[in-house]
């Protein structure tokens, strides 16, 4: 009976991992998005004057 009730919790552990992958990876991805388009408009400044 007692690996029947810790079965839910060793399943249920991954998916918060991945949860928590997920939202440290869509952080990352937005902040890059937004340094590379600063970056790409400080080049189209420099490339302009």
């Amino acid at each position: 009976m007692s690996l029947q009730n810790r079965a839910p919790t060793d399943a249920d552990a991954p998916p918060e991992g991945a949860s928590l992958f997920g939202r440290v990876s869509a952080k990352t991805r937005r902040h890059l998005e937004r340094w590379g388009r600063r970056y790409v408009e400080m080049r189209v400044d420099a490339l302009d004057r």
